[in-house]
């Protein structure tokens, strides 16, 4: 019975509109997120940082960005990435870490605060989360409110073009969006 439906993504639009709401009932805005203070110079190209602040769950795909990070640490042995984040797949992605021989190159910093994460942000060259659909679509990143403060830092992004990403993400020119079950894509955006 409402007038308008307000929505954060074109994804979700779609979807209200697949279950029976008119697109006429429906109006797209994002949240504003604004960091004057986490804009910042990027690091060095030759000691690269990259930053992920998620969950960790297996949508998140976190297991084949440090798989494409493994194809590029000989080219970039200081690239450092960091990870924010709590979650139930923290046990497996450290194994696979270590497994990958990634030691020296990821940095789990577990839940942070917001000063620490404002921190991150300014220290990272790229912000990172490649998230994957499960469960026949029904588990998909429907905004991701971490892209728009990345963006907020001024930090270039690799997404996946799923859900709500693809409406902060303009492929090419604030980041970039790839396959997100391809590690070799995943490294081909990082270089």
């Amino acid at each position: 019975g409402a007038e308008w439906i307000g929505v954060n993504s074109s994804w979700l639009m779609d979807r209200l509109n697949q279950l029976g709401v008119p697109r006429s009932r429906l109006v797209k805005t994002h949240p504003a997120v604004a960091d004057d203070e986490g804009r910042g110079d990027y690091t060095s190209p030759t000691e690269p940082r990259l930053l992920t602040i998620a969950r960790l769950v297996p949508r998140k795909n976190i297991a084949t960005v440090l798989k494409a990070i493994a194809t590029l640490k000989n080219e970039w042995p200081a690239l450092r990435y960091d990870i924010v984040g709590e979650g139930p797949e923290r046990e497996v992605l450290g194994k696979l870490s270590a497994d990958l021989g990634l030691e020296k190159n990821v940095v789990w910093h577990g839940r942070a605060d917001d000063d620490c994460r404002r921190r991150l942000l300014r220290e990272a060259s790229i912000f990172i989360l490649t998230p994957t659909v499960r469960e026949r679509g029904t588990d998909i990143e429907g905004l991701g409110t971490v892209f728009l403060e990345a963006g907020a830092a001024g930090r270039p992004m690799i997404g996946s073009p799923t859900g709500g990403i693809p409406d902060i993400v303009a492929d090419g020119i604030t980041g970039l969006l790839v396959e997100p079950a391809s590690s070799t894509a995943i490294a081909a955006a990082i270089q």
